[in-house]
Formats: structure tokens, sequence, C-alpha cells
């Protein structure tokens, strides 16, 4: 996944997957939401949203170089984390 020059990592950390398997994770400040570009969803989702948004990237199990934009975008940076502890039980976060 190539990111863009105007993307800013503003949280980098890990999740275990299944407990046991370090995956890398970050959230990426952004300035655009990419739509679906599907004609049978509604214009918020279909079509590219500009402006302030907080990406998950996240690696796979078993491939810690292999970046995907697979956790969504967020409107704030607290949304993006909280998305990340509900969603996966053991988040760990570098500070």
């Amino acid at each position: 996944m190539t990111t863009p020059a105007s993307d800013t990592t503003v949280r980098v950390g890990f999740f275990l997957y299944d407990g046991l398997v370090r995956c890398p994770l970050r959230i990426v400040k952004t300035d655009l939401r990419p739509g679906t570009g599907d004609y049978e969803d509604p214009p918020e989702l279909a079509d590219d949203q500009p402006g302030t948004w907080f990406r998950v990237d996240l690696t796979a199990a078993g491939d810690p170089d292999r970046w995907c934009a697979g956790g969504g975008h967020f409107a704030t940076q607290e949304e993006a984390e909280r998305y990340m502890k509900e969603t996966f039980t053991h988040v760990y976060w570098e500070d």
C-alpha cells in the first residue's frame, strides 16, 4: 500500500492475532475518505469524501510488512482508537 505524501502517521502500535501473533497497526491522518463507487450505496458512502479523516492501517498475521487500509476511516483519532479496542481484544499502543 502506497501512502500519499500528505498523510501523517499519528499513532502506531500492534494487536495480537489469536492472542499470539504480533500484527503492526497505525492510525494515519489523511485528507480523503475514498468512497465505494457503488451506485446503490448512499452518496456519503459511494462518493469520495474530502476532509480530515483518520484511517486505520493493519498488517496481516504472519506478514508484518504488508500494510492494508482494512480498518476503516473515522472522523477523529479517538474514534479510530476506540474502534481498534472494540474490534481486537489485544491492542497495544507505542507511546
